[in-house]
């Protein structure tokens, strides 16, 4: 595998070695890599039939490995292997022969929740093989940084939650790539930024190439929402994700995201999610 740029000593990919509190709980996430397993472990077992109550992810980055678990599912780590292993989940890992690491986030099991909520992981899917995963390892250079950087949990929080839906578009692009080779990331990034500027979805199927009606049907057939659809759980999710910053109110997430009036996003809050914006913070961080 071609070398995906990740020197031990760089700082981000490096991956940030340090110990972070997350929230009122005392407990921690951990950013780890590139954590490794020498050549002379090979064929040992980090975990033998374990669970753990933590939420790990993983990106292997070099060598190969095997994650089992008693019911005899198997699934190989090789370079460019995402694996989430849910809390509780016993399993086993043996190494191979050369050695291995991989990219990891240790997690409380709070964020595994936050995470199937945001359908940034399906629970009942544990690994994607990335058809090209260097895009991502780049990408995370920022992420990673911002997550370093922040100083409160609810800022690492959000940083964390943006790695996921890093990965999350990875693995969408990688799976459309592997399949008709509709490739609609260009749209996809349109339609996720500037969240709180107008956008129209003309322009969008125009910087496509394509006339609105196909544009419109060729997304739909790929994402399975249409363009305003997804910008609009896009613009749901951020919202989600500002609510975990009890410094800012509904107002001045309303206004972050281009709503004219802090009502209409109420409405439309309470509309796409079933709860108001202060039930949903309520649900994560407790009455406060």
């Amino acid at each position: 595998m071609a070398d995906l740029g990740m020197p031990a000593s760089d700082p981000l990919l490096g991956f940030l070695r340090s110990s972070l509190l997350a929230g009122r709980s005392g407990t921690q996430i951990l950013i780890l890599g590139p954590w490794r397993v020498p050549a002379h472990r090979a064929l040992s077992s980090a975990a033998r039939g374990v669970a753990y109550q933590d939420f790990r992810f993983s990106l292997t980055a070099r060598g190969g490995a095997d994650f089992t678990t008693p019911q005899g599912e198997s699934i190989p780590l090789e370079p460019g292997t995402l694996l989430w292993r849910a809390p509780g989940l016993r399993h086993s890992i043996h190494y191979r022969a050369g050695g291995y690491s991989e990219f990891a986030i240790v997690a409380p099991p709070s964020i595994y929740a936050v995470l199937v909520e945001f359908s940034l992981l399906d629970p009942s899917r544990r690994s994607f093989r990335l058809a090209d995963p260097a895009p991502l390892f780049a990408a995370l250079r920022e992420a990673s940084a911002a997550f370093h950087r922040a100083r409160h949990y609810a800022a690492r929080l959000i940083a964390l939650l943006d790695i996921f839906r890093m990965v999350e578009r990875e693995v969408e692009a990688s799976s459309r790539r592997r399949g008709d080779g509709l490739v609609l990331d260009r749209a996809r990034a349109l339609l996720a930024a500037k969240l709180d500027q107008p956008l129209s979805m003309e322009a969008v199927a125009r910087a496509s190439g394509m006339p609105y009606e196909k544009f419109r049907r060729i997304f739909k057939e790929a994402t399975g929402l249409s363009p305003k659809d997804y910008r609009l759980s896009e613009k749901m999710d951020r919202a989600k994700l500002l609510l975990m910053d009890r410094g800012l109110s509904a107002t001045a997430i309303a206004e972050r995201l281009g709503y004219p009036e802090v009502f209409a996003f109420l409405r439309q809050f309470k509309r796409r999610t079933g709860e108001t914006p202060g039930a949903f913070r309520n649900r994560y961080l407790g009455p406060g």
